[in-house]
């Protein structure tokens, strides 16, 4: 039966489905509707149908398309699909070949034309459908047609501490626990199995002179110590592969976390913070420690002291139960101290790691002022401090160690002591009974022998801890906001509304009470060194937040809008420009998700890049080092801007764009920047150069104390042309008054 509704051609085929038939042609359909377009069109519809609140950004969606466009790539569409879910967030239900209603809403994959939203059900065996050509009506689907039913997830709970944050990757990954603990547990029984070996031999064979006994028990014991290594093997591969995960979700938290700390934000040591980045390493060393401990080796403690009882009675149980309070007593007491040492040595480690990358950074300036020998100081002396920590943290966790082995000796003397009186006096222990206890006492005090160890790794993780949580207390980009903006288009209207604001440590805020860009305005701002000019760009691009005031694009605080979303709307270049490691080829796609080479080409050549690079091999594929170390400051700035370019934004945000270029690269920049600022795209231009001021027709003036003057550019300029020369007649004035006055104290009376 066909649908009277398919005369567009989408339903050409009825019920009896093959299933089978589905991965063939499902990897036919490679066309648009399974690509960017089509993503951004299905979400789209689930923000209409209310399954999601959260937006697909441009990058993401063609992040996501490239699924369909490897050929390597297994069940291409499902997985993107998947991923666009997880990014919506929206619970993904099971794929299927057969829609029910329970199902909907239900996205569909229909070969050949691509993706459906399937909203609800029309009639008996009738469905209602939004596809990319408009609304339909299916009472048939075509072979190979796949069901994902979509429902709105419930929201996930960011962490908004280090703590929350591992507390989080600990229960999500905490599949590892019971199996860890099933191998410790068979391993720590099959442990005894040597003790009860020991006393068999002593009291049945040597007595009894029971070789075939001898046989059994060698041979049994020797299995229990092979089964015992597969068990340790195994509890090892366990804990590598939970170290692993939760390795790579802290590491990969963590750094998100960082990414999105907004730039004002940031420390002032990026050494400092790229250390305390690193602690995450310590806080999960110290709790998968701590897991095992409380879980296993405490709990087999016990347990092992219980089995001393039943070999050898409570006076002889006691021995070790004794010596164990006192053990963990005696490293307890150091828990204070360690915890300030370690304190001390992580602070003084982070320090030294400033100091390094400090050095490394600044390596041209120090050396160019002859200050080595104070970097050189800083180090010596964190050294010294480092050293120092060092040694006391080792001193305490020696003490405590050897305590332990202390009580540990003790332990075995006393207990051997004990077993020999009751052998002697009652004949209620015998000789093998008292190797076996003596045996497994070593057992009940090793969770003692490493408390010590315990304890460094506590104080450790706990400074680790701290200056995670200071990462987290850092304002992110969109703080404080739930659900950010993602406009599809700005008309690039800019205002500031009674902004102040002030960099760390810095006394005199910047301060605007009131300033307009008007959508498709080319205005350029000019002023002394420290006026706020760079300052003023950063907060139109939202990368810095005004401490008063608000800041505005197209009436919406630049603030509310997605991060990521602002960075695709406006193209901002700021003034200083430091490439990343990789390719050069890297660094001009650096955030663009897709570049095609026609577009790449055209920037290239537009801003004489293309001219740099002929003469090398490698071309586009040639490296650059980290910062850009090894390339001029121009040739950066050139990388920045052919990339900026590149961007196609709709507003213009140059802050100094040539100030290192060479005359004859700065023409060709400067034509490539009035070919592509196309009529009605907003730019604000912060220069010093008055070849640039051919970009802008309005010009600001901008000092310390606010905007001196606000107009047309040429107004603007030739009322500066009038200062200037009125300040130069004032100046001449002044030195012939200076002159005369000179003369006439010379003249003779």
């Amino acid at each position: 039966m066909v649908d009277a509704s398919g005369s567009d051609g989408l339903v050409t085929m009825m019920d009896g489905a093959d299933a089978g038939a589905t991965a063939v042609i499902l990897s036919a359909t490679r066309d648009a509707s399974f690509s960017h377009e089509g993503l951004m069109w299905l979400s789209q519809q689930l923000v209409s149908a209310g399954v999601t609140d959260y937006r697909l950004l441009s990058r993401d969606s063609v992040m996501l398309s490239r699924h369909f466009l490897s050929e390597d790539a297994a069940d291409f569409h499902q997985v993107a699909l998947l991923e666009l879910f997880e990014k919506l967030n929206i619970e993904a239900g099971e794929w299927t070949t057969e829609l029910a209603l329970i199902a909907l809403p239900a996205v569909a994959l229909i070969p050949d034309h691509g993706y459906a939203f399937v909203y609800a059900a029309g009639g008996p065996g009738e469905w209602l459908v939004e596809t990319q050509v408009g609304r339909r009506q299916y009472s048939a689907w075509p072979v190979g047609t796949l069901f994902l039913p979509a429902s709105p997830a419930s929201k996930k709970a960011v962490p908004q501490t280090a703590e929350e944050l591992f507390e989080t990757i600990l229960r999500k990954d905490r599949a590892w626990v019971p199996l860890a603990a099933v191998a410790t547990t068979l391993s720590s029984i099959l442990l005894l199995a040597t003790s009860l070996y020991s006393m068999q031999v002593y009291d049945r064979v040597i007595g009894q002179g029971g070789l075939s006994t001898l046989i059994v028990l060698t041979v049994g014991v020797v299995i229990a110590i092979l089964v015992e290594l597969g068990l340790k093997l195994a509890r090892s591969s366990i804990m590598d592969r939970a170290i692993n995960a939760i390795d790579v979700d802290a590491s990969v938290s963590v750094y998100a976390r960082l990414l999105s700390v907004r730039l004002d934000q940031m420390p002032a040591s990026l050494g400092t913070l790229a250390a305390q980045v690193r602690g995450f390493e310590t806080v999960r060393a110290f709790a998968l420690a701590r897991i095992i401990y409380l879980a296993t080796d405490l709990p087999f403690a016990v347990f092992f002291l219980m089995v001393i009882w039943m070999i050898g009675g409570f006076a002889v149980a006691m021995v070790p139960a004794i010596a164990f309070v006192i053990a963990a007593a005696g490293g307890l007491s150091l828990r204070r101290a360690i915890a300030k040492h370690a304190t001390n040595e992580m602070s003084v480690a982070n320090m030294r790691q400033g100091v390094l990358v400090e050095t490394i950074q600044s390596a041209e300036s120090v050396k160019a002022a002859g200050a080595g020998w104070l970097l050189q100081g800083r180090w010596n002396s964190l050294s010294r401090e480092s050293a120092n920590e060092s040694m006391k943290l080792k001193q305490l966790n020696d003490h405590a160690a050897h305590f332990s082995g202390l009580m540990q000796q003790l332990s075995y003397v006393f207990l051997v002591a004990t077993g020999a009186y009751l052998a002697v006096d009652g004949r209620t222990m015998t000789v093998g009974a008292i190797i076996a206890c003596s045996i497994i006492s070593g057992r009940v005090l090793g969770p003692v022998a490493a408390l010590p160890g315990l304890l460094v790794q506590w104080g450790n993780s706990k400074i680790a801890l701290d200056h995670l949580e200071k990462l987290f207390e850092l304002e992110r980009d969109n703080h404080g906001i739930l659900q950010s903006l993602s406009p599809s288009h700005v008309q690039g209207k800019l205002e500031v509304r009674n902004v102040e604001f002030a960099w760390r440590g810095q006394t005199t805020p910047f301060a605007l009470n009131g300033f307009t860009v008007q959508p498709g305005e080319r205005v350029g701002v000019i002023g002394s060194v420290g006026s706020g000019k760079s300052t003023l760009l950063k907060l139109f691009a939202g990368v810095i937040k005004a401490s008063k005031g608000v800041v505005c694009l197209d009436g919406m605080d630049v603030q509310h809008i997605a991060a990521d979303r602002r960075s695709e709307l406006i193209g901002y270049l700021p003034q200083t420009t430091r490439l990343i490691s990789g390719t050069l080829r890297q660094n001009l796609t650096l955030g663009l998700p897709y570049v095609s080479e026609d577009l790449l080409m055209a920037a290239i050549q537009a801003t004489g890049l293309a001219e740099q690079i002929a003469g090398r091999p490698e071309g586009l594929d040639v490296r650059i080092s980290e910062g850009g170390e090894g390339l001029s400051g121009g040739q950066k700035q050139l990388v920045a801007l052919t990339r900026l370019l590149m961007c196609q934004s709709s507003l213009w945000l140059l802050d100094e764009p040539t100030s290192s270029m060479d005359e004859g690269t700065e023409e060709r920049c400067l034509m490539a920047l009035k070919e592509q600022i196309r009529t009605g795209q907003t730019l604000v231009l912060v220069t010093h150069k008055a070849r640039l001021l051919d970009l802008v027709d309005r010009l600001v003036v901008l000092t310390p104390q606010g905007i001196a003057l606000d107009g047309p550019k040429d107004k603007v300029l030739d009322a500066l042309r009038q200062r200037a020369a009125a300040a130069q007649q004032q100046q001449s004035g002044i030195v012939t008054t200076k002159s005369n006055l000179r003369s006439s104290v010379q003249a003779p009376s």
